[in-house]
């Protein structure tokens, strides 16, 4: 599954007009939001993505104070991924929570301000990925106890 959402071009735009790209991000969150609500996942998929690499590029730019940066991005992370479990897209949900965290990692090179902020973002991440990593691990064992039961039958 491909986790990329916007197109060439949109993202280059969003990056130049750091205010439209807020302006994204609010309406790709809402609907998303507003589809979950409706239990449409495949749909909210779209949009959350796009709300997430829209809060990616108001992270990198300086158009709002690191405080609401930070909390337009892990909003668009927590809510993909709860769409990706939702689809069960374990493995890219978790690769989400992981790449978030990174980028949440640079930030506590850049900003001093928020660093306690930042850091309590990365525990929470930190627990939804152990979280999702247990949901993995159950499913790989149901997979190898499936194919267990599935050769003893053929034997």
């Amino acid at each position: 599954m491909k986790l990329k959402f916007l197109c060439a071009g949109h993202r280059e735009w969003l990056t130049d007009s750091p205010g439209y790209a807020v302006d994204c991000w609010s309406n790709s969150q809402e609907t998303a939001e507003i589809l979950c609500e409706e239990s449409k996942w495949e749909e909210a998929l779209h949009y959350a993505g796009c709300a997430y690499e829209a809060s990616e590029i108001i992270l990198s730019s300086v158009y709002m104070d690191r405080h609401n940066a930070v909390r337009f991005f892990m909003s668009s992370t927590y809510l993909l991924a709860k769409i990706l479990v939702k689809l069960n897209y374990l493995e890219e949900g978790e690769w989400v929570y992981r790449s978030a965290m990174q980028r949440l990692k640079r930030e506590l090179h850049t900003d001093n301000n928020e660093r306690a902020y930042i850091n309590h973002q990365l525990a929470s991440l930190e627990r939804k990925l152990e979280s999702i990593s247990v949901f993995l691990g159950y499913a790989i064992s149901d997979s190898a106890a499936e194919l267990g039961q599935q050769n003893s039958v053929l034997h």
